[in-house]
């Protein structure tokens, strides 16, 4: 029996980056060395589109609440990895709109 699910490339390599920028943004801290930076350099580059579509609402909404900075860290993280799946999907969208017009 076939899945109806396919995941097709575009989103495997999607996954693979969005993996790899949340495990470098969560154990960046961890690391004394000089991998720490590395990580933290990793993380912030994969998820900065998401960032500058979520953070400036999501920072306000929450600063004056009770909530810790590693919870409104771990918010940030979780809706810039959210604003990077609207980008690609938008991003797919386009390409294959351009595509279907014969221009690639």
């Amino acid at each position: 029996m076939r899945s109806m699910f396919r995941l097709t490339w575009p989103w495997r390599v999607f996954l693979a980056l969005e993996v790899l920028a949340l495990l470098a943004s969560t154990t960046a801290g961890l690391f004394s060395s000089r991998l720490g930076p590395i990580l933290w350099a990793i993380g912030l580059v994969l998820t900065m589109p998401g960032q500058l579509i979520t953070e400036p609402w999501l920072e306000h909404a929450l600063w004056d609440t009770r909530l810790s900075l590693q919870t409104i860290g771990d918010l940030e993280l979780a809706a810039a990895l959210f604003g990077n799946v609207v980008l690609w999907v938008a991003g797919l969208w386009v390409f294959r709109i351009v595509k279907g017009h014969g221009a690639i």
